[in-house]
């Protein structure tokens, strides 16, 4: 995406950004860098909403998986060791 066109930054590449630009600075953050880090906190949010919705989902099937005793899969912490 780099090479073709501008795209719009990620919630990484504001984060980044501000760290970056501050990362050996003796002055106060910048209104760029305050702002970038206030975008990525709002845009993190339903970011953050998502993921928690993921993981109770994958919680739920793995309790799905234990009570009808589906094979072991990586990653997959066992109810009792056999």
């Amino acid at each position: 995406a780099r090479r073709d066109f501008e795209t719009y930054p990620s919630i990484n590449d504001r984060v980044s950004g501000a760290m970056w630009s501050m990362w050996r600075a003796t002055s106060a953050p910048t209104q760029t860098n305050m702002d970038a880090l206030k975008i990525a906190r709002e845009e993190y949010e339903p970011v953050k909403a998502l993921l928690k919705q993921a993981i109770a989902t994958v919680v739920e099937l793995e309790a799905e998986m234990d009570k009808y005793k589906a094979p072991y899969t990586p990653g997959r912490k066992l109810e009792k060791q056999f």
